[in-house]
C-alpha cells in the first residue's frame, strides 16, 4: 500500500453554504407525493435522466470531498451506458482513475436520499473526517508530485439531452463544496477516467494523449497475437484480423472514434452506434 507520508488538509469545507446552495436542487418527488429513492448501483446512481438533478449536486459534493480526503484530483461523469436516451447517470471516479471505494457507496447512497439539511449535514461530517491520504492508497502517487488545486474535479459527459443540466448541477455541487471543476466537455467514460488517472500518475492528460496511449496498446495487443500464432506451428488459427466492429453506445462514442481512428495503424474498424 505504499508509505504513509503527512498529508496537509486543505481549507475545511463550508457545510452551511453547501447546505443553503443545495436548496435549488430539491429531491424530486412522483405524481403522488412521494420522494424518489435513488439506489447506488454500478459505480453511481442511473434512472431517468430528468429526476437526477439533485443526485449529480450532491455527486458533485461527494467528489469533491473524496478529493479533500485523498488530496488529489477526482472524477464525475454523467452517462448511463447503454441505457436508453431517456436515463441518464451519473458514475464518480476516484484518484487513482478507478471506481470510487465501495466503502463510500453507502453513505453515496445516504446523502443522495438525505431528506433534510441535518442528513446531509450528518453524511457530510462523516466523509469530511474520514483519513485515507493518496498515500495511503494502491497504488499511491509518485513521490513529489505535487498535487495542485485542491480538492479538485474533473467532469466529463455524454450526448444525452439531459446532459448538459445535469453536467451543470454536479458542477454546481462541486463548486457549492468548494472545488475547482475541470469541465472535458463530452467525452466517454474510459476518457475520464483517464484523465483522472493520468492526473494522478502525473502524465499528460489531453485528449490526444488518451488516443495515442489507446492507440500503442492496441498495436501491441495485435502484435502479441501474432507472435504466439506464429510461434505454435501446430495451431491453423490465423492472427490476421479482417474486421473489428466497436460498439459506439447511442452517441458520443462515435464522435470520439472519428478522432481515433486517423491516430491507430489499424484500418480495418467499423463504427456501430
Amino acid at each position: 500500500r505504499g508509505t504513509r507520508l503527512p498529508h496537509k488538509r486543505v481549507s475545511r469545507m463550508d457545510i452551511a453554504s453547501f447546505l443553503a446552495s443545495s436548496e435549488a436542487y430539491p429531491l424530486p418527488k412522483l405524481p403522488d407525493g412521494t420522494t424518489i429513492k435513488f439506489s447506488y448501483g454500478t459505480a453511481g446512481f442511473r434512472t431517468v435522466g430528468t429526476t437526477l438533478h439533485s443526485t449529480v449536486f450532491r455527486c458533485g459534493a461527494l467528489a469533491a470531498i473524496r478529493s479533500r480526503v485523498t488530496g488529489r484530483a477526482c472524477g464525475i461523469m454523467i452517462t448511463a451506458s447503454h441505457n436508453p436516451e431517456v436515463d441518464n447517470g451519473v458514475k464518480l471516479v476516484d484518484c487513482t482513475g478507478g471506481m470510487l471505494p465501495t466503502s463510500w457507496e453507502g453513505d453515496a447512497e445516504a446523502l443522495a436520499n438525505a431528506g433534510s439539511a441535518d442528513e446531509m449535514r450528518k453524511v457530510l461530517t462523516k466523509l469530511l473526517a474520514i483519513d485515507e491520504p493518496a498515500s495511503s492508497l494502491h497504488p499511491p502517487p509518485p513521490k513529489g508530485l505535487a498535487p495542485g488545486n485542491i480538492p479538485h474535479v474533473f467532469l466529463a459527459r455524454d450526448t444525452r439531452p439531459t446532459g448538459p443540466a445535469l453536467a451543470e448541477a454536479a458542477a454546481s455541487g462541486a463548486t457549492a463544496a468548494g472545488a475547482t471543476v475541470t469541465d472535458l466537455g463530452l467525452n466517454t467514460t474510459p476518457q475520464l477516467h483517464f484523465a483522472v488517472y493520468a492526473s494522478y500518475r502525473g502524465l499528460p492528460n489531453t485528449e490526444r494523449a488518451y488516443y495515442e496511449r489507446l492507440a500503442r496498446g492496441y498495436t501491441e495487443l495485435l502484435k502479441e497475437d501474432k507472435d504466439t500464432d506464429a510461434g505454435d506451428a501446430g495451431d491453423t488459427h490465423s492472427a490476421q484480423v479482417e474486421l473489428i466492429f466497436v460498439d459506439c453506445a447511442n452517441g458520443v462514442g462515435a464522435g470520439k472514434f472519428g478522432t481515433y481512428f486517423p491516430i491507430t495503424t489499424f484500418r480495418r474498424l467499423s463504427a456501430h452506434t
